[in-house]
């Protein structure tokens, strides 16, 4: 299943501590896990569901849990290996608000 990545919102769910992706198809949903300490989120794991894999779906949602860091003035730890992986491809876009070793 082919998804235009652009119809769909990544919404941040705060008393989950992750950031959902609805498909709107009564199915899973994508996320991305963190926690939060001070001013400080943790990305802690990226889940897709396998039929949405291979879509940029990860990538949407990692970006926008980056800029939304980034917005309200918070550094991030990279604890889960995409979102390590996402720093390392995009480092001159997201490497000032890093704060450990990928």
């Amino acid at each position: 299943m082919q998804n235009n990545i652009t119809n769909f919102e990544v919404k941040d769910n705060p008393d989950k501590n992750r950031y959902e992706l609805d498909f709107g198809d009564g199915g899973e949903v994508a996320v991305l896990n963190y926690s939060i300490d001070g001013d400080v989120i943790d990305m802690q794991s990226v889940v897709v569901p396998e039929v949405h894999r291979n879509q940029g779906i990860a990538r949407l949602i990692t970006q926008t849990a980056f800029d939304r860091a980034r917005d309200k003035g918070m550094k991030v730890i990279a604890t889960c290996p995409y979102v390590k992986a996402f720093v390392k491809r995009y480092k001159s876009e997201y490497a000032d608000i890093v704060i450990n070793e990928v």
